[in-house]
Order: C-alpha cells, then structure tokens, then sequence
C-alpha cells in the first residue's frame, strides 16, 4: 500500500476526512471481449475502504504541550524522543495546570489568552506523569512530584 492510502486507511478508521480526493480514471484501450467464465469463487476486485480493519493502529491524539522557546502551549499532534515532533494551534492544558518558566514551577493559570498564562495563581501537579523538565527541554516521565515542581525525574517520555 502506498502512503496515500495508508493515511487514508487511519484517517477514514478514525473517523476523519480523506486526505485527496480519488484520481481521475485513467483512458484504458478497448479490449476485445472474452467469453464468459464460470468460475466457482470471485474475489471482489476492491474492497472499499471503509470495510477494511485496521488493528494496533492508534488513532492520533492532540496533547497541549509547553514549548521553552516562545513560552506557549501548542497542541501536539505527533510526539516522540521527549518532544513534540508536529505542533498544532495553541491551546491550554485542560486542567489550567501550566509552567511558569519565571519561577520553573507549575501552577493554575487564571487567565489564559493564545496558550499563554497571563495570570498564575497556586502551585499545581500536572494531570500527566510526563511533564515538561526545564533543566533540559525534553519531557520526562515524573516519579516524585511536589509543590508545582518535580523532584526526580525518569526516563524521556512523549507528551
């Protein structure tokens, strides 16, 4: 199967929209006919799309996630190596739980304009274990929280 139709595949199993539309049929020669065959079995000559099963394939899912260099949060699409590897719009994290790069700490943010905090209130423990280590850049599994912060961090994981 070519890209194409592999996107097509997870795009149309996740319940989203084809990527292209259908090409064009293509001019073919006349064929002279043939006289006709009796067999006992025919196999469909294409299988819609929509029929087909896609197993351990994941349907893609949108994180929001801090980025150091602007200070924003983005929405995630595709993540890997402890980064984000294809961002989206800006977004909040659902819980208002976001990073003060200031203090290195997070905390609820109160007023949230375009995936930025313009207004921090009390420290706070992100909803997920993979958070975002200021020490480094790269988001890492937290094994110790505490008070906005965490105090060990493990191996590198995907937001």
């Amino acid at each position: 199967m070519n890209r194409v139709a592999v996107l097509a595949v997870v795009l149309t199993a996740c319940g989203g929209k084809q990527a292209a539309p259908p090409a064009p049929p293509v001019a073919q020669k006349p064929v002279a006919p043939t006289p006709p065959v009796t067999p006992q079995h025919v196999a469909p000559a294409t299988v819609p799309v929509s029929s087909v099963a896609v197993k351990d394939i994941g349907c893609p899912t949108e994180t929001c996630v801090y980025y150091p260099a602007t200070a924003v949060y983005l929405s995630c699409i595709g993540s890997g190596s402890g980064s984000c590897t294809h961002p989206g719009p800006a977004c909040a994290p659902t819980d208002a739980c976001m990073f003060d790069a200031a203090d290195k700490t997070f905390k609820t943010c109160s007023k949230i304009v375009e995936g930025t905090c313009k207004q921090f209130a009390a420290a706070c423990q992100p909803q997920s274990t993979c958070q975002f280590d200021p020490s480094d850049g790269y988001y890492k599994t937290c094994s110790s929280p505490a008070a906005g912060k965490c105090k060990a961090y493990g191996a590198i994981c995907s937001p």
